[in-house]
């Protein structure tokens, strides 16, 4: 234990003042001012805690959606008169697209025949075909159209 002098002792005595400081009185604003100081502390820790999951979360958002705003985008081309526009039928030169949407097949046949230069023709015109069929000849969509609907097709 530390030796009191005279000194410090009398530097108390000339000091003090009866009820000057109440301890209770004290004990509260010592209270009050550490909640501040931690509500303080606490709301800052909420707040970079936040923008951590934040920006954690937006990273996952970029890489799970391969976004990555540092990879440069292609140039398109300011000279569109060099660029060769193929018809959205036409897949190359030997290929067609033919589309339909629920039309009887003799509308079918029509339309292939007016393509291909051909008269084709079917005894069974009760079917109707859906969808898109590739094909590079007559006969290849003949071929497919007779497989799907089980029909036979005439050709001349």
């Amino acid at each position: 234990m530390k030796k009191i002098n005279d000194d410090e002792l009398n530097f108390v005595v000339k000091h003090y003042k009866e009820n000057r400081i109440n301890t209770d009185s004290a004990w509260k604003k010592l209270k009050q001012q550490n909640a501040i100081k931690s509500s303080h502390s606490v709301w800052k820790s909420i707040s970079v805690a936040a923008t951590v999951l934040l920006i954690t979360s937006i990273a996952i958002a970029c890489i799970v959606t391969g976004y990555n705003p540092f990879k440069s985008s292609p140039q398109l081309p300011t000279d569109l008169s060099s660029i060769e526009t193929i018809p959205a039928n036409v897949i190359n030169d030997s290929v067609k697209v033919f589309k339909f949407t629920n039309e009887p097949v003799s509308d079918v046949l029509k339309e292939i025949s007016s393509y291909y230069g051909k008269t084709l023709s079917t005894s069974d015109s009760t079917k109707f075909l859906s969808g898109e069929i590739e094909a590079a000849s007559c006969e290849d969509i003949v071929s497919i159209i007779e497989s799907t609907l089980d029909i036979k097709i005439k050709v001349e």
